[in-house]
C-alpha cells in the first residue's frame, strides 16, 4: 500500500520544521524510518510544493532515496490527486509530515481493518480519542476522486480530506478508537515547545522510540 506524506518548510508557528535535526536526523527521516517498519506499507511518497522554500525538502528525499512529488502549495489536494493519477493505486494511507513519532503497529492496524470491509475511509480521526501525531487516515482512491469533484472551498483543498468528515452521510467511513482516552496528549510538532518535548521522549527511549501508549506515557512524564 502506498503511504502519502504531506510535508512543507512554510510552516506559520515553526518554520522549517520538518527538517530540523533530532539525534543528528531530520525529523522527516524519523518519520519516514516509522512508515517503513509497518508491515503494509510498501512505498512512501513525500508531497511537498513547487516553492522554492520546499527546495530542501526535494533535495532530502533525493539524498535518501525518498520518492517526492511538488503541486501546488495551497492545493494540497491536488497535490493528492495528481499522485493517484500518477500511481494508479486503488487506495492510500494520508500522514502528516508533523508526525515524526507515527506508531508503526497503528498504521498496520488501519490498513488491516481498511481490508475488512468495503470502506471509503479510515480513520482515527472522525472522533479522536488517540494522541495529536497518531492521526492516521486510509483512504480510497476512487472516492478520494469522488470528494474532490464536490470541493468548492479552498480551505477544504488545504485539508485534503476534510469534504469526507463535512460529509460523513455520503461516504461510508469506520472510525477506530483507543481503548484509553489519549486525545489531550499532543505528540505532533507545531511549535518549539511540541519539538522539544519530541526531542526528550527520544531521548528518554535511548533513540528508540516505542508504540503510541508508551510515547504517551513518557510525554505524561515531562513537564514542559
Amino acid at each position: 500500500m502506498l503511504a502519502i506524506v504531506q510535508a512543507r518548510m512554510s510552516s506559520e508557528r515553526l518554520p522549517g520544521k520538518v527538517l530540523m535535526q533530532i539525534a543528528g536526523r531530520p525529523m522527516l527521516e524519523w518519520l519516514y524510518d516509522r512508515i517503513t517498519q509497518t508491515k503494509n506499507i510498501n512505498r512512501v511518497i513525500i508531497a511537498t510544493s513547487d516553492v522554492l522554500t520546499d527546495d530542501p525538502i526535494e533535495e532530502f528525499c533525493s539524498r535518501m532515496n525518498i520518492s517526492c512529488f511538488r503541486g501546488s502549495l495551497e492545493d494540497v489536494a491536488g497535490r493528492f490527486l495528481s499522485i493517484l493519477e500518477k500511481e494508479e493505486v486503488d487506495e492510500f494511507v494520508r500522514i502528516s509530515g508533523d508526525s515524526p513519532l507515527i506508531d508503526p503497529n497503528l498504521i498496520d492496524f488501519a490498513t488491516d481493518l481498511y481490508r475488512q470491509g468495503n470502506f471509503d475511509l479510515v480513520t482515527n480521526v472522525l472522533r479522536r480519542t488517540f494522541p495529536k501525531g497518531q492521526s492516521i487516515e486510509v483512504v480510497r482512491s476512487s472516492s478520494f476522486f469522488r470528494m474532490c469533484d464536490e470541493i468548492f472551498l479552498q480551505q477544504d483543498r488545504e485539508h485534503v480530506t476534510k469534504a469526507f468528515y463535512k460529509n460523513p452521510s455520503a461516504y461510508n467511513i469506520k472510525n477506530f478508537i483507543a481503548d484509553i482516552a489519549a486525545e489531550e496528549i499532543q505528540l505532533s510538532v507545531d511549535s518549539q515547545n511540541d519539538f522539544d518535548v519530541i526531542k526528550l521522549i527520544i531521548d528518554l527511549s535511548n533513540n528508540k522510540p516505542g508504540g503510541w501508549r508508551e510515547l504517551a506515557r513518557l510525554r505524561k512524564s515531562i513537564y514542559l
